[in-house]
């Protein structure tokens, strides 16, 4: 049986979260906007990637030496990005590491949210969640999880008890999910009865 150690994929992204720690480190000391502005640009690079597969196979293209590879680099983001995210990006090239990059970019998103106190939330539900239930769904979690969540919503009409909420890896306690399922019941019952009583005799 193999360890976590030994598994190729643990090791990147194990290196991703140190290159993207020590980038968020160095940002932090000059301050907060920096350490926001950092991830915007890693952002916009992940986007711009994305958008532009070319330029990731230029990046990584096996028979461009790696003194051609610093030029790319510098002539497409040079003075367009903060020279601390020029420099991850030369030294992710020095180390033979640029086809980490989307795991650095990853990394360092996960270490924004957990600064910032953001934890994303997977709610699927039987039918679409209406504004007020979300609202309601998500000042529940707030409370009960002590971070501010931004809620990702499916629709999935064979889910047993009409609604299934998600933190990373675990489905939440019975205790929490069971007060959602009744604020949105009570939501419900809240706009029968409104309706009820805005309808003339």
């Amino acid at each position: 049986m193999h360890s976590t150690a030994d598994n190729p994929v643990h090791q990147a992204n194990a290196v991703a979260m140190i290159y993207a720690r020590s980038v968020m480190e160095l940002a932090a000391e000059t301050g907060e906007a920096r350490v926001d502005e950092i991830g915007d640009e890693l952002a916009q690079i992940g986007q711009l990637l994305r958008d532009q597969p070319d330029l990731g196979r230029l990046l990584l293209h096996p028979t461009i030496n790696i003194e051609k590879h610093r030029r790319i680099i510098d002539q497409i983001f040079r003075g367009r990005v903060t020279d601390l995210t020029c420099h991850l990006l030369q030294v992710l090239r020095k180390k033979g590491r640029l086809d980490q990059l989307g795991a650095v970019i990853a990394s360092y998103r996960n270490l924004l949210k957990d600064r910032r106190g953001e934890v994303d939330v997977d709610v699927t539900s039987a039918k679409p969640l209406d504004a007020e239930t979300l609202a309601a769904i998500t000042r529940q979690l707030a409370a009960s999880l002590g971070s501010t969540p931004t809620l990702h919503t499916r629709v999935d009409d064979e889910i047993i008890g009409g609604l299934k909420i998600r933190v990373g890896d675990q489905l939440l306690d019975g205790s929490v999910a069971t007060q959602l399922v009744r604020i949105k019941r009570q939501l419900a019952d809240a706009g029968r009865n409104a309706a009820r009583q805005g309808t003339p005799d």
